[in-house]
């Protein structure tokens, strides 16, 4: 190709797509070329003169030891023009189109339907949910395939609430990017407790195998994070100082990081997980928060939660849907379980009843004494550490808040708290000095050990002080003493009234998820329970993820009392129990969120009821009660939302803070009335956005992605190809795959096949010894009744493994070239059939989309053909003489190159380059106004410190340049996302196809074109009188694998036309595919006599129904006579 027909053709293609690049000289050169030549390159070129094999369009005769030559990458699309050595041509690999047509027709059609395989994102818009083991929800479906899958960089937020499957939503997400790029290198970070559970869930739900990297993992393999294409690891492990560096220098594709509330950073520090969050997000491409609970009442946290996602964000609302009407943004998409339906508008959640039921202490008079005393004792405390200040207030004003917690939720657990503090108070060095961090967001254990160690903080300084505070606690334990003597304490009366209320009682089968704080009350309550003659086990932060999953397990078989910590609010479905009791009620809001998930989630058949406990008399319980009660008469405006947006409710306030200011100010005081007003109004002031986003929420229409869902069953390619593509290996490779568990049958359409691996590389293939049978399938349901049945799908494994191997053997066949015989064919006719493919990239050099191609190459004419089109066709037998024009045609693919280019291509590249501007226009619409807004204010802080003369104006003015420069490169960024061109679409394969030497008469005379146009006038006539929309479908074969699309009562139909002057008709394999592909929606039209008195004939789902009476040509025709399509005609006319 000439350097001005390149020219042309760049000009053309940016012409067509509208692109704002095209000047007026510039189409005035094109109008000069349209009637030139253009050829596709002739040569492939690969050497370590490139990085990447060469396309070459253009090469200079050999001058003075040198060649020069022009070209495009084939990997990448970049022009190449470089002058080498001759030497340097010399050595190179140089591939030219030269088809023999002599390769192995079977070798050839599995080499192409790997290739077809490997595309399958292309034609399937759901492909990794057709090779999952899920059942894909609308509101998943909204968030992989709407929000997330189609940007060009995936920064996205994933704040669903809890049960509604982010697991299955990240791993979607992650399967679709790796059947677009095999190489993805993908980072999940988890909570150490839900790694297993990671690891479990995407190898049996999405067959992907992830390495789970520990510490000693890491001590085996310093390089293991560059080494592991797909890893797993906990947040804990990987926040440690060392472990983030060696992660510093690390490339990954995706990272997902599960309960990323864990990593928020806050205002005063920024902690180890936020650190490591930093170090991610610099060092992925895509990358992926999910949590339930992304507010958690704190402002500047859930900022720096969204700066991980884009460093330069300053302002949170930058997360809302950048439009009325849009339920979410390219940042953040959130759904609330009132939102949730199933693809029939049910609600996938049943509601919940949530109630608090308090106790009152001065009821039990040795209760009330008690608390009395402990708060004269706390508030003392307090202020005498308040007058020594520093690390010993802090870590004083940390202990007594642990004490009143304590005392809120048993007397066990405050018990074992002073008797803890008491010997540290009588032992030598007993009392910390060392500062106490323990962040609310901090794993179990670690809250825990900052709990234990800060029982031992106390103001006293002396010995005898420290023995005077040893009384005042013994003075305590006596008091708890005096509260057994009289009884169970009051709470405990409470637990039995509810467990009566709510039915549970020992053996009758009602199961009961209780939960606490604290693991002194779990102790408490296990051996309550089973004094009680319940069933117990227990989940806490002292015990292995192997232990939390057979206390899960013992709960579900066989328990019917689990009795849990915070350990239990994450990660763990419990949705086969619906009574739950908060013992004591978290402080801090989010808990309390989760705690709810556990049991209110995806799967729960019936009513959940919540029910809280706590003292209505405490100082504390006083601001709980006036905050749950606030939250029931909000109940009623907002809905039963309320509950899983506490922590936004409450957002501008620090709940935490406040109930330790209660617990820890003198009784005089009383600060708990003023703290209920200000949680009162923080509730008023987080209502109202969440009223109006209510208001102008967008609704989660099932029926929106009724088109993508039936588009999918059109297009999949599995089973039904990819079954095939195996059996047809397998039998290439000299093996014998039959139907299981009964023999007969074809195994390509079989529930289930079985193959013994007699050859080394089918047993490699299939990862067993040599002469061990395995047991197939593509079936989910079918592997589930058969333990010794292997799942198969695109993204398998196995199934990776036959498609690399299929590349190896015989991909070299696609360059030779094979014959085919077509049976539709007249005698002497034939075609060419070229496969091509095609790469959308945009303006950073990304691939937006791929696609192959398949263009009929006729002796005068072409058209476009289905890229399956082989699978209806035979293979030549024998050696075959072209004639002349074919196998001139064959060696020159610039003809079905170009006319490709304008007839798929092209129209390709729009279709492609529309989706993707309304893609970046949402993008636009979020972070341009926020970045805009962001320089402005810096710029009026610069302003103001400059006319002030403030000593910070060199700060300000660094920051107004950064700020600057963010705006820029975003809109520079944007811009190059939406810019969509084409790079050259490489020749994949030529077939030749001939007719057969004795083509079957009847179906040639009708298929003539005459009786195909009559037949369709039929059709059309039927359909419209039954008041269906219709829409012919002929020749679009990608998009749809029949003639005839109609809609209307009914519901929609996929129309395959037959029309027959003989009675017989005619159907191909890849038409059987489609009709069991698409089963109830599939029609088989027969137009009996089209071309006079025309009758149509209705048959429903023909291949689930009706056995043909003759199979033609080793399975590529099948043959109906008419007394067997008549007698299941389901409709028609007379």
């Amino acid at each position: 190709m000439t350097h001005w027909a390149r020219c042309g053709i760049l000009i053309r293609t940016l012409t067509d797509v509208g692109h704002p690049l095209i000047s007026a000289p510039l189409r005035w050169l094109l109008a000069l070329r349209r009637g030139g030549e253009m050829r596709i390159p002739a040569s492939r070129v690969t050497g370590s003169y490139w990085p990447e094999p060469i396309h070459v369009s253009d090469q200079s005769e050999p001058v003075e030891g040198a060649i020069g030559l022009v070209g495009a990458g084939e990997l990448t699309g970049r022009y190449y023009a470089s002058i080498v050595p001759t030497q340097a041509w010399t050595e190179a690999q140089i591939a030219t189109w030269r088809p023999e047509m002599d390769a192995e027709p079977i070798a050839y059609r599995l080499a192409l339907e790997s290739e077809r395989l490997r595309l399958a994102h292309s034609c399937d818009p759901l492909l990794a949910t057709n090779n999952a083991a899920v059942d894909l929800l609308p509101h998943q479906l909204e968030a992989v395939y709407d929000f997330m899958l189609p940007q060009p960089v995936i920064r996205h937020l994933m704040a669903h609430d809890a049960g509604a499957g982010k697991t299955i939503m990240c791993g979607l997400l992650h399967k679709e990017l790796r059947m677009r790029q095999p190489s993805l290198r993908t980072l999940i970070v988890a909570p150490a407790a839900l790694v297993p559970q990671w690891r479990r869930e995407m190898h049996d739900k999405f067959f992907e195998a992830f390495e789970v990297i520990d510490r000693e993992a890491l001590r085996r393999d310093p390089e293991v994070w560059t080494k592991t294409q797909q890893a797993i690891t906990s947040v804990s492990f990987a926040s440690q100082y060392e472990v983030r560096a060696t992660l510093a220098a690390v490339q990954w594709d995706l990272v997902v990081v599960d309960e990323a509330h864990h990593m928020g950073g806050y205002e005063a520090y920024a902690t180890q997980a936020y650190e490591l969050g930093r170090i991610l997000s610099r060092r992925t491409k895509h990358l992926v928060l999910a949590t339930a609970t992304p507010h958690k009442g704190d402002a500047v946290n859930f900022l720096k939660l969204l700066q991980l996602l884009d460093s330069g964000i300053t302002d949170a609302s930058v997360a809302r849907p950048p439009a009325r009407g849009l339920p979410g943004s390219p940042l953040m998409l959130r759904r609330l379980k009132e939102e949730m339906v199933d693809f029939d508008g049910r609600p996938l959640f049943l509601p919940r009843r949530v109630e608090t039921r308090w106790h009152l202490l001065n009821d039990n008079p040795p209760e009330w004494q008690l608390y009395c005393a402990l708060t004269d004792y706390v508030a003392k405390t307090y202020r005498a550490a308040e007058r020594l200040g520093g690390q010993v207030k802090a870590n004083v004003q940390f202990a007594m808040t642990v004490l009143q917690r304590r005392m809120a939720s048993s007397l066990a657990a405050l018990e074992r708290s002073l008797l803890r503090r008491r010997e540290a108070l009588l032992s030598p060095g007993g009392a910390t000095q060392e500062a106490l961090v323990a962040p609310r967001d901090a794993p179990e254990a670690e809250r825990w050990a900052a709990e234990a160690c800060a029982e031992t903080a106390t103001p006293a300084r002396t010995a005898r002080e420290r023995r005077r505070e040893a009384e005042e606690i013994d003075r305590l334990l006596a008091g708890i003493a005096a509260v057994r003597r009289h009884g169970p304490e009051s709470k405990v009366l409470k637990l039995q009234g509810v467990m009566a209320e709510a039915g549970v009682a020992p053996g009758n089968g009602e199961k009961l998820l209780v939960f606490t704080e604290f693991l002194d009350t779990a102790e408490f309550l296990r051996q309550l329970f089973e004094a009680w003659g319940y069933s117990v086990t227990q989940i806490d932060g002292t015990m292995s993820q192997g232990e939390r999953l057979r206390a899960e397990r013992e709960f579900r078989e066989r328990c019917q009392v689990m009795v849990a910590t915070e350990a239990a609010g994450e990660g763990i479905n419990l949705q086969f129990c619906a009574r739950m009791v908060n013992f004591d009620l978290p402080w801090v809001p989010t808990r309390l969120e989760q705690r709810m998930g556990r049991i209110h989630r995806y799967g729960q058949q019936r009513v959940a009821h919540i029910y809280n406990l706590g003292a209505a008399d405490t100082r504390e319980g006083f601001v709980l009660k006036g905050l749950m009660e606030r939250l029931e008469i909000m109940r009623e405006d907002l809905g039963d939302q309320v509950f899983d947006v506490i922590s936004l409710l409450v957002a501008d306030a620090d709940v935490d803070g406040l109930l330790a200011r209660v617990a820890l100010s003198p009784v005089e005081q009383a600060p708990q009335y003023e703290v209920v007003e200000e949680l009162v109004r923080a509730t008023q002031r987080g209502a109202e956005p969440l009223r109006n986003d209510r208001l102008e929420r967008h609704r989660l229409d099932p029926r929106a992605y009724d088109d993508i869902r039936q588009a999918s069953r059109r297009f999949r390619l599995t089973p039904e190809y990819a079954q095939h593509f195996v059996i047809d290996a397998l039998r290439a490779l000299g093996e014998s795959p039959e139907t299981w568990p009964t023999r007969g049958g074809d195994p390509g359409d079989a529930q289930a096949f079985a193959v013994t691996a007699h050859r080394r590389v089918t047993a490699d293939c299939l990862d067993v010894r040599r002469g061990e049978q395995v047991i197939l399938t593509f079936d989910p349901e079918a592997a589930s009744r058969a333990a010794r049945a292997r799942l198969l799908a695109l993204g398998n494994p196995t199934l990776d493994r036959f498609l690399e191997l299929a590349a190896e053997l015989w991909g070299s066949s696609l360059a030779r070239g094979a014959v085919f015989w077509d049976p539709t064919l007249p005698a002497g006719e034939g075609y060419l059939l070229w496969h091509l493919r095609g790469r959308v990239v945009d303006g950073r050099g990304q691939v937006v989309s791929e696609r192959l191609f398949a263009v009929r190459q006729n002796a005068d004419s072409l058209e476009s053909a289905a890229t399956s089109a082989l699978i209806d066709l035979l293979p030549s037998t024998s050696r075959c003489q072209l004639p002349p024009w074919m196998v001139a045609l064959s060696r020159d693919p610039s003809v079905a190159w170009s006319w490709s280019l304008e007839h798929q291509q092209l129209p390709w590249l729009r279709e492609e380059a529309e989706r993707r501007r309304r893609i970046v226009a949402l993008r636009k619409a979020s972070l341009i106004p926020e970045a805009t807004q962001a320089v402005a204010s810096a710029d009026d802080a610069y302003q103001q410190a400059v006319w002030a003369s403030g000593a910070d104006a060199d700060d300000l003015e660094a920051r107004l340049r950064e700020a600057q420069r963010r705006l820029e490169a975003l809109g520079d960024q944007l811009a190059r996302e939406e810019s969509c061109s084409l790079a050259y679409a490489e020749v994949v394969g030529v077939a030749a196809v001939l007719a057969l030497a004795e083509p079957l008469v009847d179906e040639l005379r009708d298929l003539r074109p005459e009786v195909a146009q009559a037949a369709m006038a039929a059709v059309v006539r039927y359909e419209q009188a039954q008041g269906r929309q219709v829409t012919d479908v002929t020749g679009e074969h990608e998009l749809h694998p029949y003639d005839v699309y109609s809609t209307g009562p009914g519901g929609p139909r996929c129309i395959e036309v037959k029309g027959t002057t003989t009675g017989r008709i005619f159907m191909s394999e890849n038409e059987r595919r489609a009709a069991q592909r698409l089963r109830g929606s599939y029609y088989l039209y027969i137009v009996s006599d089209p071309l006079g008195q025309a009758r149509v004939t209705v048959v429903r789902d023909p291949f689930g129904r009706m056995p043909p009476d003759a199979v033609l040509h080793a399975g590529v025709r099948y043959a109906f006579d008419e007394p067997t399509w008549r007698a299941l005609a389901d409709e028609g006319t007379l």
